[in-house]
């Protein structure tokens, strides 16, 4: 089981092991469509962790692979130098590593693959330090990595039966029991991972930045368990059960004392397991734990034994030619997985080139077995098996013939232009880089202040886990559109709808609804935390199985708005046969500029790192015309509020850094004036309201005296808590003066 937790944690992390881009389909062309090929890369080798080649004429960009084993550790895709550091997506321990390279270019075919040496690597991460776990609040915590991005923890039950994980994205500590609690876990030991991450600047993905730190968790749940399941049974290759209290269910299919197979929140009281079955006579069983809303996990209940031999069509007209190409038929399937000898590999057409593999990989010469098999999916958590295994024997010489096929382009296109950023067109006041006054004392806490706006001492709270309540079982009817009026500006329960409807193809349920509404609201969660879970983390999501295809379709819809264009979803398409992560596909995704004008519609933070959006929020319009009317007294000009509001909506202002700039502004310096009227204005903008006359004399008073400057008075008010619950009205990062 810890083995299956570790492929699976290795998927959520988007560094799963996948087969190498070489088995890509091979289909001949007509000899008008011919164009030139590329010649394949040259002088492939190692410069320390830097994986360096000669550049090829007429390219354009590379393909780069990092393998182990014949097998596609990591791909990068587009490369446009002729050198990559690979050591980040190396992986822990003693390993020896290879890389390949085509060189792809406009109007040519894309070249042979090339492959270099190999290189032996010791990776050695350093520890993370810091780490704490209080036994009375059940809080793990850790100090700040030095680089990173994210934590991520992972939970792994010592019996095999079951685990979680959780993504912690600016903090530094995890609620061990809440995580068990909201996924209503069993009560059992489990073994804790946390590891820092890093996510790598050209989008390539993230990778482990720390060894993880490890210790076991017994949890014991403060509620009653669920009822378990009774009467477990088999109904030819349907499991089924009975619990009629219960709606959600944790499922294990077993072959022996071996799961082949974790089925998470399942909805209904039955389950096929026909697709999951393996071919031929086995034995199997399955186990059953019951979920409820507010309890534990209940006791695991195992059904009686079913044998079944299980028989599948044959894939029809499989042959090995001369020219070592194993061809079949069409065969209804989206991949098929092939092996030759030692090397296993995925490819989604009808042909294998088994002579370039071989010769590639440094086959010595001879026979090899050769097997292969068709399934509806790569992920091998939730592949089902479509056919037969087919077997043969492939004689391998190490004489390569001249290639006499044209191997299949991937599409260069990007899938949406990404157009050029906004320029800013900054308005009165003129922004100020916020700058701390040389000889500024630093604010001290009086005594006694009347009125005065208490500083919030900033916390560190932890994040929630990944796995969230609030989701029922899926319904069968149709599509319900996203409520809104017209006349009402889009609001953060309109994004959350959205992504139900979209997602998760239903309207939102009441509890899930008001559990997202608040973690976006309070800035726990961005747009990019909320997108991440519901396409790739939530169970309901993943019973849906969809291909990749209308994976896409659903990627498009969620990030674009719009149905996808021929030429991106070809795109995409070509990239997730290759091998590449859905995680990895949502994340580039992620990083667009349409993503960011869909959340600005909403008010949300995008959680885009390297994009911006073109409009700004309604929120952050609203938060700057404040700013106008509280601070300068007046209507906001055109295009002073759009480079405040867009600033806001991109995180390039705070709250507080915008508010400052207002305040030293030329035109507010050129107010000149009094104490009094200072401390007024600043409590009409940081506070809301009018103050007492008790109020304004005494921070005037600690002004004429000395105790305080203007600004160390403005830090005060922009730590108050009216003014953090103003920008949090409003959706904006409050930030510090």
């Amino acid at each position: 089981m810890r083995e299956k937790r570790s492929k699976l944690v290795s998927i959520l992390l988007a560094v799963m092991l996948i087969f190498s881009g070489l088995t890509l389909t091979r289909q001949p062309v007509r000899a008008e469509e011919t164009q030139p090929q590329l010649p394949a890369p040259q002088n492939l080798s190692w410069t320390g962790y830097f994986a360096v080649w000669e550049a090829v004429p007429n390219a354009t960009s590379y393909t780069l692979y990092l393998v182990e084993d014949g097998k596609t550790i990591k791909t990068f895709a587009p490369v446009f130098e002729t050198s990559f550091f690979l050591y980040d997506w190396m992986t822990l321990g003693s390993h020896e590593y290879s890389f390949q390279v085509v060189a792809l270019g406009p109007g040519h075919e894309e070249s042979e693959c090339a492959i270099s040496p190999e290189l032996s690597v010791d990776k050695i991460l350093p520890q993370m330090t810091g780490v704490t776990y209080d036994e009375d609040t059940e809080i793990l915590a850790w100090e700040a990595f030095p680089g990173a991005d994210y934590y991520y923890v992972t939970f792994d039950s010592t019996d095999g039966r079951t685990g979680t994980s959780l993504g912690v994205h600016g903090g530094h500590s995890a609620d061990l029991n809440l995580t068990c609690r909201i996924v209503c876990m069993p009560n059992g030991i489990y073994e804790v991972n946390v590891y820092a991450y890093g996510v790598d600047p050209l989008g390539f993905g993230s990778y482990m930045i720390s060894s993880p730190y490890t210790f076991e968790y017994k949890y014991v749940s403060k509620d009653s368990p669920a009822k378990k399941p009774t009467n477990l049974r088999w109904d030819g290759t349907v499991a089924k059960w009975d619990c009629p209290e219960s709606k959600r269910f944790l499922v294990n299919l077993f072959e022996g004392d071996t799961i082949i197979h974790s089925f998470v929140n399942h909805y209904d009281n039955e389950l096929d397991m026909s697709g999951y079955l393996l071919e031929g006579e086995h034995t199997y069983h399955f186990e059953v734990s019951s979920i409820e809303d507010n309890c534990a996990g209940s006791e695991w209940a195992v059904s009686p034994n079913l044998t079944y031999t299980k028989a599948l069509p044959n894939i029809k007209g499989v042959t090995i030619s001369s020219e070592g190409i194993l061809s079949w038929d069409e065969f209804p399937a989206e991949v098929f997985e092939f092996t030759v000898g030692t090397l296993s590999g995925w490819v989604s057409g009808t042909s294998v080139d088994l002579l370039d593999l071989c010769w590639k990989n440094q086959f010595e010469e001879g026979s090899y077995e050769v097997t292969l098999c068709a399934f509806d999916s790569k992920d091998p958590e939730k592949r089902e098996q479509l056919s037969e295994t087919w077997t043969g024997t492939y004689d391998f010489k190490t004489d390569k013939p001249e290639p006499t096929r044209t191997p299949t382009i991937i599409p260069t296109v990007t899938p949406t232009p990404v157009p050029g950023e906004p320029t800013s067109v900054p308005g009165e006041p003129t922004p100020v880089e916020p700058t701390t006054a040389p000889g500024q004392p630093t604010p001290v806490e009086p005594t006694t202040k009347p009125g005065q706006p208490t500083p919030v001492e900033p916390t560190t709270k932890p994040v929630e886990p990944t796995t969230k309540p609030g989701q029922p079982s899926p319904t069968t009817a149709p599509v319900t559109p996203v409520p809104g009026d017209p006349d009402k500006d889009p609001s953060f329960e309109d994004f959350v709808e959205r992504l139900y409807v979209v997602a998760l193809d239903r309207a939102s349920d009441p509890s899930g609804k008001e559990f997202w509404v608040e973690k976006v609201e309070n800035g726990e969660y961005n747009g990019a935390d909320c997108a991440r879970f519901f396409l790739l983390d939530a169970p309901e999501f993943m019973q849906r199985k969809l291909n990749n295809n209308k994976f896409l379709e659903v990627l498009y819809h969620t990030f674009y708005d719009r149905d996808s264009d021929a030429n991106g979803k070809a795109y995409w398409l070509g990239r997730l046969n290759e091998g590449i992560s859905r995680r990895d596909v949502v994340n580039a995704f992620i990083e667009s500029t349409e993503w960011c004008n869909v959340c600005a519609t909403y008010g949300v933070k995008s959680g885009a790192l390297y994009h911006k959006a073109e409009f700004a929020s309604k929120n952050a319009i609203n938060f700057a015309t404040r700013l106008y009317t509280c601070c300068l007294g007046r209507e906001p000009e055109q295009g002073g509020l759009k480079y405040w509001s867009l600033a806001l909506t991109n995180l390039e202002q705070t709250g507080c850094s915008a508010a400052k700039n207002f305040f030293t502004s030329a035109e507010f310096i050129g107010f000149k004036l009094n104490n009094d009227e200072y401390v007024r204005r600043l409590y009409t903008t940081f506070m809301g309201r009018d103050p007492e006359a008790s109020e304004v004399a005494y921070w005037v008073g600690e002004i004429k005296a000395g105790r305080q400057t203007k600004e160390s008075v403005m830090a005060f008010f922009g730590q108050s808590p009216e003014f953090t619950n103003i920008c949090k009205k409003y959706g904006i990062d409050r930030g510090t003066i």
